[in-house]
């Protein structure tokens, strides 16, 4: 397997683009959040271009282009309408569409890319110029809490999450607080989960976080097997807790998603796991 371990760190700098407009009308507003972060996206696009083995570069350069535009490939989510257009290819999602043809047509479409890279060349517009577009994929981003997404930074944005107390019943979650008819986490996986993964109830231990939303779990199952492994820069969740006026810890992941809980001015760190469906291992892991 390729590894960067010991290549020196090539430094790139580019300006932070603007979404594309395509983007920016699907959306129809503005305060959109990335999932995956652009500091994520640029820095692993760098580091991809990096690998000397080809074979290697490539496997992992479709692999971040799929996890990227997830909700597009992704058969455990619902299917998306959308057409994203840039210099470089489009991509027409209809309902059934399966996402390997479409795949192929990227790497088909992107090779000429590949094959211009040089990464010793710090002011490399093809990189730049594939940068803008992962950046603006409609996918990795969604509306969301401004207050909560200023303080996530680099670390993973999680869509939907609930954590389970020591009485396996949810306390918190990315709606709010429960005081008193506490939900169990059964009810929340119906609510909001996906039918096709199994429940996490017999699967994850009391006092831990739960990710709720399968396109998360898709995202990071693939990073998780093809891209950290490639990579310098890792991945986190941001998790934190607090004492309530109630003097009762209150467990938090940082979220753009987060409604009904406002952002903490003092927190202290949870040490609480969180746990995800892995759909490559095919059962409920920690985040790690």
């Amino acid at each position: 397997m390729a590894s960067l371990q010991n290549k020196p760190s090539i430094s790139y700098v580019f300006t932070r683009p603007k979404f594309l407009p395509q983007t920016l009308n699907f959306f129809g507003a503005l305060n959109l959040c990335h999932s995956l972060s652009y500091n994520n996206i640029s820095q692993w696009t760098c580091e991809i271009f990096q690998i000397d083995d080809d074979n290697d570069k490539r496997i992992c350069f479709e692999m971040l282009v799929y996890t990227v535009y997830r909700n597009f490939f992704n058969e455990l989510t619902q299917p998306a309408i959308a057409t994203i257009a840039s210099q470089f290819f489009t991509i027409e999602r209809e309902i059934g569409t399966n996402y390997l043809p479409i795949l192929e047509n990227l790497n088909a479409r992107c090779n000429g890319v590949l094959n211009l890279i040089d990464s010793s060349d710090e002011e490399n517009s093809d990189i730049e110029s594939f940068i803008t577009l992962l950046n603006s994929a409609i996918p990795n981003l969604r509306w969301g809490n401004a207050d909560w997404n200023k303080g996530i930074g680099d670390a993973f944005d999680p869509d939907m999450w609930v954590h389970i107390n020591n009485d396996r019943v949810v306390d918190s979650s990315f709606l709010g607080t429960y005081i008193s008819n506490l939900p169990d986490l059964n009810t929340m996986w119906e609510l909001y989960g996906n039918p096709i993964i199994p429940s996490p109830a017999d699967s994850v231990p009391n006092n831990a976080f739960v990710l709720l939303s399968a396109a998360d779990m898709l995202m990071l199952s693939n990073i998780k097997a093809h891209i950290l492994n490639y990579v310098r820069t890792d991945l986190e969740i941001l998790t934190n807790s607090y004492v309530d006026e109630n003097k009762y810890a209150v467990h938090f992941i940082h979220s753009s998603s987060n409604g009904g809980l406002e952002v903490p001015s003092r927190v202290q760190p949870s040490g609480h796991p969180i746990y995800y469906f892995d759909v490559n291992a095919n059962a409920w892991v920690t985040f790690e």
